[in-house]
């Protein structure tokens, strides 16, 4: 049997995929204390459509959240019981980063139609990608710069 600390360090210095049981196994084994079994609730936070509600559902094996490929799509904090002894705690995501707005919605953590300035963002991808693959994957006409 690992520690909780051996396995902790093990899930986060492993490049694999360790999946939801393996996740849930390590939250179970912070219930345990001095021998005695005690419900955890573990909240989940972390920049906004980046999987958090689609991690909860992952562990709790059906629907319990909604998602969506926009962000901001949860509004307010979810509590799910994953079992007797675990509960998940569901968030909005939070920016607490001075990233440029271009670096947040090229990561699609703010949505496009909420871009102050679209040239910027629109720019940096032109810069990333060949004309020709802009083209192809916007379909969009012939063009000579982002304006």
């Amino acid at each position: 049997m690992h520690t909780r600390a051996e396995m902790a360090h093990s899930i986060i210095n492993s490049s694999k995929a360790v999946g939801p049981d393996k996740l849930l196994e390590l939250i179970k084994n912070y219930s345990k204390n001095n021998g005695t079994k005690t419900a955890v609730t573990v909240g989940v936070i972390g920049y906004p459509n980046v999987g958090k509600s689609s991690l909860i559902n992952s562990m709790k094996k059906k629907r319990a959240v909604g998602i969506s490929s926009t962000a901001g799509y949860t509004t307010s904090l979810t509590t799910v019981e994953i079992d007797k002894m675990v509960k998940i705690i569901d968030s909005p995501g939070v920016i607490l980063s001075e990233e440029s707005e271009t670096a947040l919605v090229l990561r699609n953590n703010i949505n496009s139609s909420d871009v102050k300035d679209p040239l910027t963002p629109i720019t940096e991808i032109l810069n990333r990608i060949s004309k020709e693959q802009a083209l192809k994957l916007y379909k969009i006409a012939d063009f000579e710069n982002a304006t």
